[in-house]
C-alpha cells in the first residue's frame, strides 16, 4: 500500500492494515500502531483511540516525506515515535508531543526544515541519533523540568546533569559559551549549525565527539579554557592539549593557513567544507592525513604534501574544485579511495613511493589531461579516472599493474584516453575500446644533431609517431625545480629541440615529460 506522501515500509503484522480518517494503521496485541498517512497534509491530530483500541505507537517512517504536513498533535496514549517517523516533513512547523512518549527513534524529525521549536515531555527517556539533524530552522529544544533523563538550557539539549551536550539547534545564531558543567560533547552535536559564529570550550570537557562542529559555515573561532587537560586552541583552531593533533579548523575562517610545526596528525574532516581556505602549508612533521581532511574546500588552489606523510586517506581532497596542482613528495605510499575526486587538477606526477591508487582516486577531475604513473604502482582501483572527460594520456613507467579486468571500470565516461607504456615492460596488450601504445621518447645523444649548433644547444627526440613531448629544464638536480621550455610533436617519429638560453646558466639539466 502506498501513501500519498511517500512509500510505506513493508511490515509483518498480525492483522491486515486498516484505513480510517486518512491514517493507515495496524492492530497488534490490543494496541494500534500508525504506519502511514495518505491525507492532504495541513494540521493532523492523531486519535487516542481507534476501533476501540488505544493508539500507542507511531511506526517507522509513518509520515516520512509528507511535505504538506504543517502540524501534528500526538495524544497521551502514544509511548513510541519510530525511526524516521517525520523524516523530511519539510512543511512541519509545530509538534505537540503527548505526555506518555518515552522513546523517539533515530532520524525521527530529520530534515524538518521549518520546524522552529520542540518541547519534550517529562516522560521521554530515550532520544535516538540524528533525531533533529537537518532541522535548519530549529532554534529551541525545550525539556520539561521533571524529565528524569534530559534537560535544556537556553534551548540546547543536555542530559539531566548537564554534563553531556547532546544537540545544539541548527537555527540558533551567534556565539556560544558551553556551560562549565559540560564534560562531554557528543558526535555531531553542532553539525550544520550555520549561524554559529564562535564556541568556547570550558576546562572540564574531556571529549569532543566526531565532527562535532562539522558544516558550521559561519564559525570563525573555537577557543578552549587554558586550564583544560585535554584540549587547546591556537588562532581559533582546535587541537589536543599537546597540539600534536589538529582536530577542527573553523569553516568560516578565510585565507591561507600554516599548520603549526607541533602537529603530526590531522584527523578526519578537520578542514572539510572550509570554503574560504585558499592555501595551506602542512607541517613537515605531519605523518598522517585522515579521510576527507580537505573535502569540499572549494577555494583551495594548491597544496604540498610534505615528506613523512605515507598515506592520503579516503576523499582527502574530494571536491576541491579549485585545486589545479598538488605536489606529493616521495614518502606517500598510498593514494586513498576518492582522494582527489572532483578536484580541478590538470596534471599530476605521482612519486615513485606510491604502490596503490585507490578506487575513484581521480574520479570527476574534469580538467585532468594527463597523469604519469611510476613503476612502483602495483594496483589501480576501479573508477580511478571515472568522468575525466579531458584525459588524453596515462603514462605508465613500469610493468602493467593490477587493473580492473574491464578497463571500462577504470576509464568510465572517458572516451579519448590513451595508455602509454615503456619498452621492456610487461603485461601490456591490446584492450578493446582503448589505445595501448608504446611510449618511447628518447634523446639521441649521438650524431651531428646533439650539442651546440648555431649557438644553441639541441638534440633530437625520437619515439612513437605523433607523440607529444614537453622538454623541461632545471639548474639543480639535488633540489630540482623544473620549468617547461618547449613542446615537441614527434612527426614521423622524431623532432628536434634547441635551447637558445643555454649560455645563461653555469649548468642545465633536461628531462622529457608529457603535456
Amino acid at each position: 500500500m502506498r501513501a500519498a506522501c511517500g512509500l510505506l515500509p513493508l511490515l509483518l503484522l498480525t492483522l491486515p492494515a486498516l484505513v480510517q480518517a486518512q491514517l493507515i494503521f495496524t492492530a497488534d496485541n490490543g494496541a494500534i500502531t500508525i504506519t502511514g498517512y495518505d491525507g492532504p497534509g495541513g494540521s493532523v491530530t492523531i486519535p487516542s483511540m481507534t476501533n476501540g483500541l488505544p493508539v500507542t505507537s507511531i511506526g517507522d517512517y509513518a509520515f516520512s516525506g509528507c511535505g504538506s504536513l504543517a502540524s501534528v498533535t500526538i495524544p497521551d496514549n502514544v509511548t513510541n515515535i519510530g525511526w524516521g517517523a517525520f523524516l523530511f516533513c519539510s512543511g512541519l512547523t509545530n509538534v505537540m508531543v503527548g505526555d506518555s512518549v518515552t522513546s523517539i527513534g533515530d532520524l525521527a524529525f530529520y530534515g524538518c526544515t521549518n520546524l522552529t521549536g520542540v518541547t519534550l515531555s517529562g516522560s521521554v527517556t530515550n532520544i535516538g541519533s540524528d533525531t533533529f539533524q537537518g532541522c535548519s530552522g530549529l532554534s529551541t529544544i525545550t525539556v520539561d523540568v521533571l524529565n528524569p533523563a534530559y534537560s535544556s538550557v537556553a534551548g540546547v539539549l543536555f542530559d539531566k546533569s548537564q554534563a553531556t551536550l547532546i544537540a545544539y539547534p541548527e537555527g540558533k545564531t551567534g556565539g556560544y559559551p558551553i556551560p562549565n558543567t559540560v564534560t562531554s560533547i557528543v558526535d555531531y552535536a553542532f553539525l550544520a549549525c550555520r549561524g554559529l559564529t564562535s564556541v568556547r570550550i570550558p576546562e572540564g570537557v574531556t571529549r569532543v565527539g566526531y565532527r562535532a562542529f562539522g558544516y558550521c559555515a559561519s564559525l570563525t573561532g573555537i577557543t578552549v579554557d587554558v586550564r583544560s587537560p585535554a584540549y587547546s586552541s591556537v588562532a581559533g583552531a582546535l587541537f589536543d592539549k599537546s597540539q600534536a593533533t589538529l582536530i577542527a579548523y573553523p569553516e568560516g575562517k578565510a585565507g591561507g593557513y600554516t599548520i603549526p610545526n607541533t602537529v603530526t596528525s590531522i584527523v578526519d574532516y578537520a578542514f572539510a567544507a572550509c570554503s574560504g581556505l585558499t592555501s595551506v602549508t602542512i607541517s613537515t612533521n605531519v605523518t598522517s592525513i585522515g579521510g576527507s581532511v580537505f573535502r569540499d574546500c572549494s577555494s583551495l588552489a594548491g597544496v604540498t604534501i610534505p615528506n613523512g606523510v605515507t598515506n592520503l586517506g579516503y576523499g582527502a581532497f574530494m571536491g576541491c574544485s579549485s585545486l589545479a596542482g598538488a605536489t606529493l613528495p616521495g614518502s606517500v605510499a598510498s593514494i586513498g579511495e576518492a582522494a582527489f575526486s572532483g578536484c580541478g587538477l590538470t596534471g599530476l606526477a605521482i612519486p615513485s613511493s606510491v604502490a596503490n591508487i585507490g578506487p575513484g582516486a581521480f574520479a570527476g577531475c574534469t580538467n585532468l589531461t594527463d597523469i604519469t604513473i611510476p613503476s612502483s604502482v602495483t594496483s589501480v582501483g576501479d573508477y580511478a579516472f571515472y568522468d575525466c572527460p579531458t584525459l588524453m594520456g596515462v603514462y605508465f613507467h613500469g610493468n602493467a599493474p593490477r587493473l580492473p579486468p574491464d578497463l571500462y571500470y577504470l576509464f568510465a565516461d572517458v572516451s579519448s584516453a590513451t595508455i602509454y607504456y615503456l619498452p621492456g615492460t610487461t603485461g601490456w596488450g591490446p584492450t578493446a575500446g582503448y589505445l595501448v601504445v608504446l611510449w618511447d621518447p628518447q634523446v639521441q645523444i649521438g650524431g651531428l644533431s646533439f650539442g651546440v649548433r648555431n649557438s644553441q644547444f639541441g638534440f633530437t627526440i625520437t619515439g612513437s609517431s605523433n607523440l607529444v613531448v614537453v622538454v623541461e629544464a632545471s639548474t639543480n638536480l639535488a633540489n630540482a625545480t623544473w620549468y617547461p621550455l618547449g613542446t615537441n610533436t614527434l612527426v614521423g617519429g622524431s623532432s628536434y629541440f634547441s635551447d637558445p638560453d643555454w649560455t645563461n646558466y653555469p649548468g642545465r639539466f633536461y628531462r622529457l615529460t608529457m603535456p
